[in-house]
């Protein structure tokens, strides 16, 4: 009975622990948008200068993708997007 209980309330714990997540919508500069609960887009950025092999790439994707918190009265949200954080 104990080997039931543990997995069932992991699962249930972790899945209270990311429900604050769903109540965060995204927009792409481009209009398209990714619902609260998730999703996919695709986001464009120009990559200059040009990338060589074996060097590191900072992109800034603050002009490209902006999320917001649907419900900040009940759920707060400590993740944003900064501009140029290197």
């Amino acid at each position: 009975m104990m080997k039931k209980i543990i997995p069932l309330f992991t699962t249930l714990l972790l899945l209270g622990w990311s429900m604050n997540a769903w109540s965060f919508a995204c927009k792409t500069a481009t209009g398209a948008t990714i619902p609260i609960g998730g999703g996919s887009a695709n986001v464009y950025v120009n990559l200059t200068p040009a990338v060589n092999v074996g060097q590191n790439l900072v992109v800034d994707l603050s002009t490209q993708i902006f999320c917001h918190n649907d419900y900040p009265e009940t759920i707060t949200g400590l993740r944003d997007l900064q501009r140029g954080s290197a």
